[in-house]
């Protein structure tokens, strides 16, 4: 195999996987510059693996948060401030979308987390725990209550 050549599928992969990914580095960083820049050392990590495509989710997305957790370890010690999460753009008129990025954006990091695995990753709970090293009852509880945190959020900005 050519050590410069991209695997087989990876362009496939990346169209596959590449939004839930920036989706969840996005949640985690809110700097969305870095967040694209974090998908796309994921797959260079992809490609110069030997993993299984069965496994390429979960992969990527362990990778992504290893990257952020790295990156903020690296800004701490160069005693930069994280930038705060910031909603992703939205048309003018699309009002309850925004205010879903706000209520997301308001969740404490663990539940965030939870929220985009599930949602934009479609991991199970069981793959949430076992990414974010808590039981599966914890991903789903943490889901849950960011769920019930966003509804009442959004029914609070929402109403009249």
């Amino acid at each position: 195999m050519d050590v410069d050549a991209p695997k087989a599928g990876t362009a496939d992969l990346y169209d596959e996987h590449s939004r839930a990914l920036y989706a969840y580095a996005l949640s985690l960083t809110g700097d969305a510059v870095l967040s694209e820049d974090i998908v796309h050392d994921a797959f260079v990590r992809l490609i110069e693996s030997d993993r299984d495509v069965a496994s390429v989710g979960p992969f990527l997305f362990t990778v992504v948060r290893n990257l952020v957790f790295d990156s903020r370890r690296r800004r701490a010690r160069s005693r930069e401030l994280p930038l705060p999460l910031s909603p992703s753009p939205t048309r003018p008129d699309d009002g309850l979308a925004d205010a879903a990025s706000r209520a997301l954006g308001r969740l404490p990091e663990e539940q965030r987390e939870a929220v985009v695995l599930k949602i934009y990753g479609g991991l199970t709970f069981a793959a949430i725990g076992e990414l974010t090293g808590t039981t599966t009852a914890t991903a789903a509880s943490r889901y849950r209550l960011a769920l019930e945190k966003m509804a009442a959020s959004l029914s609070k900005e929402t109403s009249p």
